[in-house]
């Protein structure tokens, strides 16, 4: 995976229908935040409001 012109590693994913977009600076953050916020979509602990932003 290549960094993008900002420097930062992207990752946009598909949870139950909605659009979700991480970025870090390394690769290995990028996979750390990645499994984080699954296991918090998973669990339910995540709250998404109407002031966040989700791409669909």
């Amino acid at each position: 995976m290549k960094p993008r012109k900002d420097g930062y590693y992207h990752k946009n994913f598909t949870y139950e229908g909605r659009r979700y977009h991480i970025s870090a600076e390394s690769e290995k953050e990028l996979m750390i935040k990645y499994g984080k916020m699954l296991q918090q979509l998973a669990d339910g602990s995540l709250m998404i409001n109407q002031n966040s932003t989700v791409e669909h």
